[in-house]
């Protein structure tokens, strides 16, 4: 029997989407002097009123579109697994604005 570990959060940064696509750099954080945690998992919360759309990527080129990317529902919250080389996330507003904020930490379970 497998046991998850539950999300710990590191370190949260946020983008003010609008109807045009953004992106910002995803945290990275230090637990000690020794040890730095770039996380493994991503908990995306849409605060606006209309569906967002998410996209990943490796650097600043990434773009959210709303054909091709992630929606996440207004008012909801989604725990993704991402790796080592997902540095940027790109987020964009179906209509109007809204904070979407991602918060980068361990676990899978939330």
């Amino acid at each position: 029997m497998s046991i998850e570990a539950a999300f710990f959060p590191q370190a949260t940064v946020n983008i003010a989407a609008t109807t045009i696509s953004q992106n910002v750099a995803l945290p990275a954080t230090t637990l000690g002097p020794y040890q730095t945690a770039d996380g493994d998992s991503v908990l995306i919360y849409n605060s606006g009123a209309t569906i967002a759309f998410v996209e990943f990527g490796g650097n600043n080129s990434v773009v959210a579109s709303p054909l091709l990317s992630m929606p996440i529902p207004p008012g909801m919250s989604r725990l993704i697994g991402c790796g080592q080389y997902v540095s940027f996330v790109a987020a964009i507003m179906l209509t109007g604005t809204g904070t979407i904020y991602f918060s980068r930490g361990k676990g899978h379970n939330y």
